[in-house]
């Protein structure tokens, strides 16, 4: 095998301090892609390519095809994140136009696609930073993360914003992403340290604003997370994808925590193995995640099964697409998986992969009580 050669210190560095976030937002429109199961898990939200414009479709559990509930007017710029109400009465979406614009479009929308509410609201990244992670919404507040914390009243569209991201214990973050896990809003901040690994993850008060730290990256550690946690049903594990190296040898794998303790590091094995974001099961044990691996030129993305431990694995092909840099390098991120309420189901959009096949492309529903794991592929649906 020829060697590599030596890579540049101060280029290395440099690279490592790039959150991933801003790497994935710089990318754009590629990761607004994650599903939106409704509360009762009868209907499924996602996005969906029509010829050269881009918009939302919803599926009804049953039904023989999806229907497309908005449509932009043209061009395929926009991407759209969405959740529904809490009452599954509403989506809020939002929409993002491009990386030159810091605008985001934050829209209540029935479920007949009538809008209620629209307004704009600035930001210090550009829109399309914040449709890569699903919506945080408690009650009739919006909150965004990124390189400032800003709350939205759903109603009036009145904002409040902190610019200075200093965390519950020393320091000051770089940028923060927000989850909500059942009642409570989470975030997990980069804390700049020179090796580019440093985080903190910790409780945010939605009213307030207040930061409350959990716990944080482990000393010396070489993994890059995904700021994209899941948590355990009972709240007491945490999962983080992470990788490590360059494409030449480059690491994936399940990071574990319990109690702020690293349990598990479950390393996935593969031909340049790339590990996209973790749901975890309603049964507390079983984590999911999508998983891309070189194939002979082309990319297979698969969903990965796996428990906490790391003891038993699964794998199901969801996919094969031609190795670029979209479909290829950033594929585990473009197909975000989505479980469903009871946990039988997992979702995922091929809506930004104009790549993989037009055979397998559409929303895919893996039925995980069945043996076989079966995939169902609805096609997208036309205007």
């Amino acid at each position: 095998m020829p060697a590599h050669p030596a890579a540049d210190p101060v280029a290395t560095i440099a690279a490592r301090r790039l959150a991933v976030l801003t790497l994935l937002a710089a990318l754009g429109w590629t990761f607004a892609c994650r599903p939106a199961w409704s509360p009762d898990g009868k209907q499924v939200v996602f996005p969906c390519p029509c010829e050269d414009r881009i918009g939302l479709a919803r599926y009804r559990i049953g039904d023989e095809q999806a229907e497309l509930l908005l449509l932009e007017a043209e061009g395929r710029k926009a991407h759209y994140s969405a959740c529904w109400s809490d009452d599954g009465r509403e989506l809020i979406v939002l929409r993002g136009v491009s990386a030159k614009t810091a605008l985001l479009q934050v829209t209540r929308r029935t479920l007949d696609g009538a809008a209620s509410q629209t307004f704009e609201v600035e930001t210090p990244d550009d829109a399309a930073h914040h449709t890569i992670l699903p919506p945080v919404v408690v009650g009739n507040t919006l909150l965004l993360g990124g390189k400032a914390l800003i709350r939205v009243d759903l109603d009036t569209g009145a904002t409040e914003t902190v610019d200075e991201l200093r965390l519950d214990g020393p320091g000051t973050a770089s940028d923060i992403t927000l989850s909500r896990v059942g009642d409570a809003v989470h975030y997990l901040a980069r804390t700049g340290k020179d090796d580019g690994a440093g985080w903190e993850l910790g409780q945010l008060d939605p009213k307030t604003l207040a930061r409350r730290r959990l716990f944080s990256s482990p000393p010396a550690c070489a993994w890059q997370v995904l700021p994209m946690p899941a948590f355990s049903p009972d709240r007491s594990r945490v999962a983080l994808a992470a990788m490590q190296g360059e494409p030449a040898d480059r690491r994936s794998a399940i990071l574990v925590f319990d109690a702020g303790e690293l349990l598990h590091t479950i390393e996935l094995q593969g031909d340049n193995p790339r590990v996209g974001p973790v749901v975890w099961a309603p049964d507390g044990t079983s984590l999911l995640a999508t998983l891309t691996e070189d194939d002979d030129g082309r990319t297979r993305c698969s969903l990965v099964e796996t428990d906490f431990a790391g003891n038993a694995e699964r794998r199901t092909v969801l996919l094969t697409a031609t190795a670029d840099r979209t479909s290829g390098q950033m594929l585990p991120f473009s197909m975000q998986p989505a479980l469903s309420p009871d946990g039988s189901t997992c979702a995922l959009s091929t809506a930004y992969l104009p790549q993989a096949d037009p055979e397998r492309s559409g929303l895919l529903l893996v039925d995980l009580r069945d043996r076989q794991r079966k995939v169902t592929r609805l096609p997208f649906p036309k205007p």
